[in-house]
């Protein structure tokens, strides 16, 4: 049995009535309007019209900024710390409610900070770190109370 003349070459489309259309007019009918313009939502449109580099002064000023936060930083967390040891060590009770009142505030605060400075919403990244930083500072005297 020989195979058909059209086997392995798949449809044709010769049923199909063409009622005097030619390649102009199919033009016309479907325009081509070319390449999509990329469109970049409000923060990645700012950061891509301030990719110009700082100046020498800018930079100094943004390290200074960054010292500045920092040493803000360890200061909260130096003193969550001593006051919770005090706390676990006088008053455990009023420790275990205020511990995630604590790390509510720290979260909060520096998502604040963040609205304010227009640094943007806190990534998952930065929510898990601060929830893990205030959680040691908070329960860690606890621990240091237990083991020694």
């Amino acid at each position: 049995m020989a195979d058909p003349p059209s086997a392995g070459r798949g449809p044709t489309t010769s049923a199909i009535p063409t009622a005097g259309t030619s390649a102009a007019s199919r033009r016309e009918a479907h325009p081509v309007t070319g390449p999509i313009p990329v469109q970049r939502a409000g923060a990645e449109a700012a950061e891509a019209a301030d990719e110009e580099p700082l100046t020498g002064r800018e930079s100094v000023l943004a390290w200074a900024r960054f010292a500045g936060e920092l040493v803000v930083a360890l200061a909260v967390g130096i003193g969550l710390y001593f006051a919770f040891t005090v706390l676990w060590e006088l008053m455990p009770y009023v420790a275990l409610v205020a511990a995630p009142v604590a790390v509510t505030g720290l979260v909060a605060g520096v998502a604040a900070w963040r609205r304010k400075t227009g640094q943007g919403e806190l990534g998952v990244r930065l929510l898990a770190m601060l929830v893990l930083a205030g959680t040691v500072l908070v329960i860690a005297p606890a621990a240091g109370l237990l083991a020694g």
